[in-house]
């Protein structure tokens, strides 16, 4: 299973609609009220005979809605129970042009590459 297939099947746990990377709306009103977006990125961490053998990847998961933080679900909560390790959280400046609230996390995850 890919690191793609790992942060979905966690946050589908929410029952809130996700995306990769970006949401694309036709119209801001076309956006959803609740949504949680992530990016992944990726770093080698150890070699030997110039090959890779651990891989870490740093997902930054993002929430979103337009009720307020109040209503945010347990993202950490399914994050770590799906073997991620929370790193921190940060509160996002309010959304004016699409009425939205935001919080970001931060996540590693360690995969072996034998």
């Amino acid at each position: 299973m890919n690191i793609y297939s790992l942060v979905k099947d966690a946050l589908t746990l929410l029952n809130i609609p996700i995306s990769a990377n970006i949401y694309i709306a036709q119209n801001k009103d076309d956006i959803p009220d609740t949504i949680i977006g992530y990016t992944i990125n990726s770093s080698p961490k150890q070699f030997a005979n110039n090959l890779e053998f651990l891989r870490e990847y740093q997902i930054q998961v993002v929430f979103y809605s337009r009720q307020g933080l109040l209503s945010m679900p347990d993202i950490e909560g399914v994050m770590k129970a799906a073997g991620f390790t929370f790193i921190k959280n940060e509160e996002l400046p309010y959304e004016d042009d699409t009425r939205h609230f935001g919080m970001t996390f931060e996540f590693n995850y360690l995969e072996e590459r034998i």
